[in-house]
């Protein structure tokens, strides 16, 4: 039986938030990120102290984040159990499972990366400029709660796509740097010898 669960209610989960931005330094020994620096492999957005840092969550393995501050195309990131912990910004809701013979952190983000999900998201998110979702909001967001069995399958269906799916991106990134590679060298020979490809006296 699937039952209905509010994401802050439960006890399944601890929902964790970070520092803003702003109470970043540009040196220390904890790397910070925010959702544009981890999706695009940019360097942090800052760094704290080990003491600063104490005061804040650091990643897990497994931990899942979902950003709620100006959520893009990608807005969901489950920790890699070799990523070095960090500290998420206050941009980001950290989920981590606290009963994982009842659900797994793969079934978390198989949900929240379903439209039904983001509809809840956008749903409530405020702000003329950038939207945001006030954490008392996110913790009120539903999700259903199939048996285990049920949700290890789920996650394993869409992971199976989504690795089909960054295969695919492989190939075609591949190829266009092939193609930009080819178009340089045929820049260079007719930029250099004009004759080289029959090119005009």
């Amino acid at each position: 039986m699937t039952q209905t669960i509010a994401l802050g209610d439960s006890g399944l989960f601890t929902i964790l938030r970070g520092p803003s931005p702003s109470a970043v330094a540009p040196t220390g020994s904890v790397a910070v990120h925010s959702p544009h620096t981890l999706f695009n492999d940019l360097p942090p957005v800052g760094f704290l102290d080990a003491n600063k840092a104490a005061q804040y969550p650091r990643t897990l393995p497994d931990d899942v984040l979902v950003a709620i501050a100006h959520p893009g195309k990608r807005y969901v990131y489950r920790v890699p159990g070799d990523r070095e912990p960090f500290v998420p910004t206050n941009h980001w809701a950290l989920v981590r499972v606290s009963s994982p013979t009842i659900t797994s952190a793969e079934y978390l983000e198989t949900w929240f990366l379903t439209p039904a999900f983001r509809a809840e998201l956008d749903r409530h998110a405020t702000g003329q400029t950038i939207q945001r979702v006030s954490l008392a909001d996110f913790q009120r967001i539903t999700i259903p709660m199939p048996p285990l069995e049920v949700q290890r399958k789920a996650a394993h269906t869409i992971r199976g796509l989504q690795d089909a799916e960054q295969r695919y991106r492989d190939v075609i990134d591949a190829i266009r740097a092939l193609k930009d590679r080819e178009l340089a060298e045929l820049a260079n020979r007719l930029t250099h010898d004009p004759s080289a490809e029959g090119g005009t006296r």
